[in-house]
Parts: C-alpha cells; sequence; structure tokens
C-alpha cells in the first residue's frame, strides 16, 4: 500500500488537534508516518503552572513532564509557551521549581515563537529570554501580584529576539524599561502598553519612530495625564487600528487631529472614548470602524450630545457599550452613521432586568409600535446585534434565562395595545402578595409568536440584513441568511430557562458575521 501524502496526513493530525488532543496523542504513536507529522503538532503548544500552594508538594508526575517538554528531543517543536501563576482557593501559592527548570533549558525552545507569561516573577530571567529566544516573535506579559522584572543591558554580541507584537499589562507598576531591548522600530508592528508610560514619555524627544507598527493600544490606570498619550502618538505614524482604553478620567480637551500626528490618515479603526470620536472622525479619511467600549463607561448622555452634529458616510461598523441606553441615543447613533452596515449595542440597564423597564429594550420588542417607532435604521444594516446587561449578573451561564417570562397570552408591547404595561403587570403581582392571594401562574404561551412578529417587524424594516441577534433576558432570538432576501441558513428563539440555547457566544456570532 502506498504511504499517505504528507499533506493529507497534516490535514488528519490538524482536525484530530481540534477535536482532541488525546487523539492526536493516539495517532502520533500509531505508525512512523503519522508520527512524523503529528509530532510537531502534539507539541506544539507547552503549557505550565510556576507556584503551587504552600501546604501541597509538587508531584513527580509535574517534575517529569516539564523535564519531557525541556528536554533536546521535545522542545525545538514548541512555538507556543504559556506560564502561569496557578491557582489555590485558600493556601498561598510559593514558586515550585519548575520555572528555574525551564530557564536551564531555554536555549533548546530555538523555535518557540510566542511566550505567555501570566504573573509570573520574572527576576532576572529576562535578558534569558531576550538572548536564547532568536525566534520569538509575540510576547504577552500580564503582572497583577508578580514583580516587575529586573532591567537588562543586552549583550552586544547578541542579536536577540525582535518582536513582532508585544503585549504588556504591568497595571501601575513602572516595568516597561525592562521591556525596551525587545521593542525594534524595524519590526515591531502590535503594541499594547497598559503600565506606566512616563520612562518613555520622559525620552520622547529621543524615541524612535515605528513606521511598521499598524495596531497600537495605550490604557491603563497608570496614566494620569493626557499628555503621556499625546506625547507618543506622533511616534506611530503608520497605525491603522488605535485602541486607548481603561483611562482614568483624563482631560480630553488638549486631544487635537494634529496632535494625534501622521497616524490620522492611516486609521481605518478606533477603540477609544467618545469625547474623541468628533475629534477623529472628520479628520480621518479612511476611519470604517468604530468601537466604544465598557472601559470607556459610555453613557446616552454622553453619547447623544458628543455625536449630534456629527456625520460620516465612511464608517460603516459600530460597536457600542451603552449604559443606560434610551431610544434617542439610538437615534442619534443612526443619523451619525447613515452607512452603518453593522452594529453591536451591549446595552447596560443598570438595574435588575426583572423590571423590564428600559425605554430602548421595550422599543425593540414591540414589534416597531409605540413612541419610538419613528427610530429609521440606516437600510445599508445588515448585521444588527443587541445585548443586555444589569447589576444581577443575569449573563452568566447559570442563571441569566431565569430572569422573567411574559404572562400567560400577553405582549410586551409598550404602547398600551395587547395588554398592560410592565409597570401595571408588577404593582398587580406585589398586590397579589400583599393580599395573600395567589398570583397567576405565568407560562410562555404566545412568547413564540410574540417573538417570530418581533423578528418579522425588523426584517420587514431591514430587508438587507443578514445578521440579527436580540438578547433581553429570558429572550435571545438569532437568525442568519446567506445573503439579502436569500434563503435563512440559521435561526433559534429562546424564551424558557429548560431551552437549549443557540450554542454560540455573541462574540462568536459577531465574529462570524
Amino acid at each position: 500500500m502506498a504511504p499517505f501524502p504528507a499533506e493529507l496526513l497534516l490535514k488528519i493530525c490538524s482536525d484530530l488537534q481540534k477535536e482532541s488532543p488525546n487523539a492526536l496523542y493516539a495517532v502520533a504513536a500509531s505508525s512512523r508516518e503519522f508520527s512524523r507529522v503529528a509530532r510537531p503538532l502534539v507539541y506544539s503548544k507547552f503549557r505550565f503552572a510556576a507556584y503551587r500552594a504552600d501546604k501541597e508538594a509538587l508531584s513527580e508526575k509535574a517534575v517529569k513532564r516539564v523535564e519531557l517538554w525541556t528536554s533536546e528531543g521535545i522542545a525545538p517543536l514548541v512555538r507556543t509557551c504559556i506560564i502561569s501563576r496557578g491557582w489555590s482557593f485558600r493556601d498561598v501559592l510559593v514558586p515550585n521549581g519548575l520555572l528555574e527548570t525551564f530557564f536551564d533549558a531555554i536555549e533548546h525552545f530555538r523555535g518557540l515563537r510566542r511566550l505567555v507569561i501570566d504573573d509570573v516573577e520574572l527576576g532576572g530571567h529576562l535578558s534569558k529570554i531576550h538572548a536564547c529566544l532568536p525566534a520569538l516573535e509575540d510576547l504577552k506579559v500580564d503582572l497583577r501580584d508578580a514583580k516587575e522584572p529586573a532591567v537588562f543591558k543586552p549583550a552586544k554580541t547578541i542579536e536577540g529576539a525582535k518582536l513582532k507584537r508585544c503585549q504588556l499589562t504591568l497595571r501601575m507598576k513602572d516595568g516597561l524599561p525592562a521591556f525596551i531591548p525587545f521593542l525594534h522600530p524595524s519590526d515591531l508592528t502590535h503594541l499594547t502598553l497598559e503600565c506606566n508610560l512616563r520612562f518613555w514619555v520622559k525620552k520622547a524627544s529621543r524615541l524612535p519612530a515605528f513606521p511598521k507598527v499598524v495596531a497600537l493600544s495605550l490604557g491603563g490606570f497608570a496614566i494620569k495625564q493626557a499628555s503621556d498619550i499625546l506625547a507618543l502618538l506622533p511616534k506611530f505614524p503608520a497605525v491603522q487600528e488605535l485602541t486607548l482604553a481603561d483611562l482614568d478620567d483624563l482631560d480630553y480637551s488638549a486631544f487635537t487631529a494634529a496632535a494625534l500626528g501622521a497616524m490620522v490618515d492611516t486609521l481605518t479603526t478606533i477603540d477609544v472614548p467618545v469625547e474623541l470620536v468628533p475629534i477623529l472622525l472628520p479628520a480621518a479619511p479612511y476611519l470604517t470602524h468604530i468601537k466604544l467600549s465598557e472601559s470607556s463607561n459610555n453613557t446616552c448622555w454622553e453619547l447623544t450630545p458628543m455625536l449630534k452634529g456629527v456625520s460620516s458616510s465612511n464608517v460603516v461598523s459600530l460597536n457600542v457599550y451603552l449604559n443606560m441606553p434610551d431610544a434617542a441615543a439610538l437615534s442619534t447613533i443612526f443619523t451619525a452613521f447613515p452607512q452603518l452596515r453593522e452594529l453591536h449595542l451591549q446595552a447596560y440597564d443598570g438595574e435588575d432586568l426583572t423590571d423590564r423597564g428600559g425605554s430602548l429594550a421595550s422599543s425593540i420588542f414591540s414589534r416597531g409600535r409605540g413612541k419610538h417607532a419613528g427610530i429609521v435604521p440606516p437600510a445599508s444594516l445588515k448585521s444588527f446585534m443587541i445585548t443586555w446587561f444589569s447589576d444581577d449578573d443575569f449573563n452568566s451561564e447559570e442563571n441569566w434565562r431565569w430572569v422573567h417570562t411574559l404572562p400567560d397570552g400577553g405582549s410586551a408591547d409598550s404602547d398600551g395595545e395587547g395588554g398592560s404595561s410592565d409597570d401595571e403587570d408588577a404593582d398587580s403581582e406585589e398586590k397579589a402578595v400583599d393580599d395573600g392571594a395567589s398570583s397567576a401562574p405565568r407560562t410562555n404561551a404566545g412568547v413564540p409568536e410574540y417573538l417570530q412578529s418581533t423578528r418579522d417587524a425588523i426584517l420587514q424594516r431591514l430587508p438587507g440584513l443578514t445578521s440579527l441577534w436580540l438578547d433581553y433576558p429570558p429572550f435571545l432570538v438569532t437568525w442568519r441568511r446567506l445573503a439579502p432576501m436569500g434563503t435563512v441558513s440559521y435561526e433559534s428563539m429562546v424564551f424558557d430557562c429548560e431551552q437549549d440555547g443557540p450554542g454560540i457566544e455573541a462574540e462568536d456570532f459577531w465574529a462570524s458575521r
């Protein structure tokens, strides 16, 4: 029998890796040819914890495992290494010795391309990472409890790692100086800095430009002044994706298009505080995607005045997290961006969702009638997603669909047609309890028809829609078709806590639109 082509074996092994690592191990042990192709996949990702509970001893099995992965036969196959702190509910965590084993054999990891360090104290080991991992392209470091690493001076005789991607989340720590040797202007393309920037800011006049950086993210509560950001932005003239997040009440009055430098001519995507949107919209000719994330703490009272009088036909995608949304905010969004193709609204009600009193929520689920029926979404809209959250964390997988159901035979129209209002329902329930009377049991009768009519009303107003996600617990309507006016390829309606969900999270649904 002729041997399998290597390409076919690689395809088989790749699929096995996605389905089950154990299956991939079994295939690798089945024959020499399979092993030759599968071994690099089996050992492509190495993960270990660098700490243990102080009352527990490290198992011999864990020691042997790390010794195997750091051996000359296995380590060169590793492409990704993830070093975590470990976890203990009550006990204090102490080093377990495995980190030293890794760094003693770090020269063996000559093929390593991505290194993730999750809250691990590196001490003086950062110099080894720089000197001994020549293929390293991607470094992600997140320090919560661990101290920042020691500053080192790289040897002139060693070229060292040159990163393409670097993500540093150092909280309030002054750890940036230790990582400077990794940041080469000729190689770096993606940079995330959530840390104290003062080290760079002080030498901004001598700082080289980073002409290849296309994605830049600056933020963190360690940044106290807008001038810290403005001093660095001109050093990144080719940025296409800009994120300014988790900024603690900065004064944005100093931000101007000129202060941002040459990047305004290349920006296509931004995730920034809403105060900066009116500045960037007229200045950035290629800006098409806007995200106003949760970290910016947007409210409808801030968003509405900021977007009034602002308009851009270039913006086709908006992903916004909005506190206490109302219909006026939604109308302002549609007016400001008349050519929107994608809208993802993450709405925070600020209270228990059982009251169902939010004006935006009731307008979306009112079949297009009532006082908010005048909202006119752009006809260009193809992907429409709305997700509600509340203080009571009903968006958790365990309980978020238990919030409430519609009364038997009723609808949730907010214009007074076809039933009582939510407030009246709540008042009548409270009165029944107070009087000692038994309230009528709630059922889901009529709910499917109600949700279907709501969906159909939206589709009638938006004939070009291809993706729809309406999530207001316990209701979840998901719907998709491949092309406008085409055949529906997927649909699901959830309205009862015992129903199975659609099998896809909101983020994945948005990413696959």
